[in-house]
């Protein structure tokens, strides 16, 4: 992870360093520590009402810069800020499917030849963790695009990070926490339930690629049980004795047909029955494998598994140390071509569906990443 210095400075990351397991980690004495460097980082900047009230708006969301754009998807053309409303009006108008034109008109292209959005393709989107405004934030997807060969739509997780305000980078620990801690909805969890509705609940449900990261992670699978919960409940209501059940049923068989889903650097607590998933860890990940007080792990992985939901696990060895073993630019989405490549697959669902059949599915072997997208090369690389 990159250092207090690199934090506070015109580049920040993703997932910065050793505050981000406090934060996410359950119960009373994170919530207390969390509370702590708060506090810290208020008076670290000086007049207490002024920066106070700062803080405070920027935490409540009413504050401004990036994280006014949480939620909405970015235009590859000229980097705004686009609602789902207006997505969702712009693809009416064209007469196209909300998936379609959300693919066509603001998912990032790979470079390679053919590789391009397609109508009747999956609504592919990626949603990144803390503290990376724009136009950083996008350009990361753009770079996932481009390696992996697949066209995805960046739905933004907006952050409070302001290099102008030392300790800035400590408000979005603290919003992460109490949206788990305490249940509370956030911009990015209403834009993701809005989508899937979308994509999954018309006459003809649209095949739906969800690709998480860090604190999207939480974010995605609270989304996904909204709307698991919803249409189970819409369903259920207009049948008799039995319905429950069979809505149930159903639902799943949709949901497990229409939505995949891959997590990387997950932070996710449980995930909703239902949807395929795939969930990529580095065994190196100090955040995923965080152990929390009463036993457990703060995500999951092979080795903390999910109780009922549909989920391959690729636990794997990455080449760096540190907080860059949880760099998805510079480690993840290699680990995932190269797993791809060594499986004879040509994506994580071929991945999904060959661990169903019973085949072999194994992580790579000897990981190659990107050392020129390493937060911190000399800790990731051992030289320090």
């Amino acid at each position: 992870m990159p250092s207090q210095s690199r934090r506070a400075s015109s580049s920040p990351t993703e997932t910065p360093a050793q505050p981000t397991t406090a934060a996410r980690a359950p119960g009373r004495a994170s919530n207390s520590a969390q509370q702590d460097r708060l506090r810290g980082a208020q008076s670290a900047v000086g007049t207490a009402g002024r920066v106070g009230g700062y803080l405070a708006g920027r935490v409540t969301g009413t504050g401004g810069g990036d994280i006014r754009r949480e939620g909405t998807v970015t235009d590859p053309k000229g980097g705004g800020a686009v609602s789902l409303d207006r997505a969702m009006s712009e693809a009416k108008a064209a007469g196209q499917t909300f998936g379609d034109w959300l693919m066509a008109r603001y998912a990032f292209q790979p470079s390679a030849a053919g590789a391009a959005a397609k109508p009747g393709g999956p609504l592919r989107f990626f949603s990144p963790g803390l503290n990376t405004p724009e136009p950083m934030a996008s350009s990361r997807t753009a770079y996932y695009a481009d390696k992996l060969n697949q066209p995805m739509v960046h739905l933004h997780n907006g952050t409070n990070l302001d290099p102008s305000i030392p300790g800035s980078e400590n408000i979005d620990y603290a919003t992460a926490m109490a949206t788990r801690n305490t249940g509370r909805s956030t911009a990015l969890i209403d834009s993701m339930v809005r989508l899937l509705k979308a994509a999954l609940t018309g006459a003809e449900p649209q095949d739906v690629h969800a690709i998480l990261y860090s604190d999207s992670t939480i974010a995605g699978s609270r989304a996904i049980a909204i709307v698991r919960q919803q249409m189970v409940a819409a369903r259920a209501k207009q049948g008799g004795p039995g319905a429950q059940e069979a809505a149930v049923k159903e639902v799943d068989a949709l949901l497990r047909k229409h939505l995949f889903v891959e997590l990387h650097g997950n932070v996710a607590a449980d995930l909703p029955r239902g949807p395929r998933y795939v969930a990529w860890a580095d065994r190196k990940d100090s955040l995923t494998h965080k152990p929390l007080p009463g036993g457990g792990r703060l995500g999951l992985s092979g080795a903390h598994r999910d109780a009922d939901a549909d989920v391959l696990y690729m636990d794997y060895d990455g080449p760096y140390r540190g907080a860059d073993a949880h760099n998805l630019q510079a480690v993840g989405v290699h680990a995932v071509r190269q797993t791809w490549w060594a499986n004879g697959v040509q994506d994580s669902q071929g991945l999904h569906d060959k661990a169903r059949r019973g085949e072999p599915v194994r992580p790579a072997a000897n990981i190659q990443g990107d050392k020129g997208k390493l937060w911190n090369p000399p800790a990731a690389l051992g030289r320090n």
